[in-house]
């Protein structure tokens, strides 16, 4: 479980109810992934409850114009909210990664949070149900070449970082929600978080986020947020 005010940047976005997660990048705008895509979604904000906070109505989502759903790459999106977040000590934006094309080393640490489904059954597969309250767990990162020697099926290109954890996996509904790593003494956005296995499986099975870090998707969100 996460505690108030550690991840003062994430965001779940809810119609009737919490269907995908997000960043807080400005007072007005957030990230999220372009396969959260709705036509109107509010965005709550500056709590690890998210029956709680600030919730605020959400009309522009720009999904990047290259978002392949069935390759599951660049996805990428951007949210503008209707009203500014009340910035605070428990509402932060989260400032992005510098871009480059070096990646990090392999296993380097990272964190990931979300509110998506968050227990097995007894069956091995996930209960179909989302957390109220926010999760979080530690990542490596994992290498381009490790990554594609597991999922040999699967495209990753520049728009795909990969990450795991021995004992964790994102799940449905983290979708769209923050992967972190530390840079220059604080925490910055590195990835989107896109896809796993079906069954969120941990066992060596890396997942996928979009990869902020590019420098031609870092500048598409910059710019489309108005960063």
């Amino acid at each position: 479980d996460a505690t108030l005010g550690q991840f003062p940047w994430q965001l779940s976005l809810q119609t009737t109810g919490h269907f995908c997660g997000g960043s807080i990048l400005s007072a007005t705008a957030l990230s999220t992934a372009a396969h959260c895509r709705k036509s109107s979604y509010y965005a709550i904000a500056g709590t690890i409850d998210n029956q709680s906070g600030q919730k605020i109505q959400t009309n522009t989502f720009i999904g990047h114009p290259q978002y392949n759903g069935a390759k599951i790459i660049n996805d990428f999106a951007v949210g503008k909210v209707s009203t500014p977040f009340t910035l605070n000590s428990y509402a932060q934006p989260i400032p992005l990664v510098d871009p480059s094309t070096t990646r990090p080393a392999d296993g380097h640490p990272l964190q990931t949070s979300g509110y998506g489904y968050h227990q097995m059954g007894s069956n091995g597969r996930p209960i179909s149900q989302v957390s109220r309250y926010l999760k979080w767990t530690d990542m490596e990162y994992v290498s381009v070449e490790r990554c594609k020697s597991i999922w040999t099926g699967q495209t990753i290109d520049n728009s795909v970082v990969c990450a795991d954890a021995p004992t964790a996996s994102i799940c449905s509904g983290d979708s769209g929600g923050p992967l972190v790593i530390q840079e220059g003494g604080e925490w910055r956005l590195i990835g989107l978080t896109s896809w796993a296995h079906v069954y969120c499986r941990t066992t060596g099975l890396p997942q996928g986020w979009a990869n902020v870090q590019w420098p031609e998707y870092n500048a598409w969100m910059r710019e489309n947020a108005g960063l």
